[in-house]
C-alpha cells in the first residue's frame, strides 16, 4: 500500500518554489508548513533531480531490478555522472538505493 504524505503536490511545489525564488528562508518555510526544515531540503534535492515528476503521487513502493541497481551503481562508481543526474537517468527516487549497495560492494 502507498504512503501518504501529509503535504499535497502543490504545497511541495509552491514551498520549493518560494525557497528557489528567495522568498523564504528553509526556516521560515518550515515554521509556514509545521514542519522540520528537513522536510523541505528533501523536497528541494528531489525536485532537482526528478523536477516535478518528485511530487507525484505514488500509490506504491517503487521497486527496482536488480540489474537497473547495479549498472546505475556501476555508473556512479565509474565516475560516469553525479548521483543526481543518474538517478534522473534511471528513473530512481531514493538514494538508498545507491548507499545501501555502494556500502555492500566497498566491504
Amino acid at each position: 500500500m502507498g504512503r501518504k504524505s501529509k503535504f499535497s503536490r502543490e504545497v511541495k511545489l509552491k514551498a520549493v518554489n518560494d525557497y528557489n525564488e528567495g522568498k523564504y528562508s528553509l526556516q521560515e518555510l518550515a515554521s509556514i508548513l509545521g514542519c522540520t526544515d528537513n522536510f523541505i531540503r528533501a523536497w528541494i534535492k528531489n525536485f532537482e533531480s526528478m523536477v516535478e515528476m518528485a511530487f507525484d503521487n505514488k500509490p506504491k513502493n517503487k521497486s527496482y531490478s536488480k540489474k537497473l541497481k547495479l549498472t546505475a551503481i556501476n555508473d556512479y562508481l565509474n565516475g560516469n555522472d553525479s548521483l543526481i543526474d543518474i538517478a534522473k537517468k534511471y528513473g530512481i527516487y531514493s538514494k538508498s538505493i545507491f548507499t545501501i549497495t555502494i556500502d555492500f560492494k566497498q566491504n
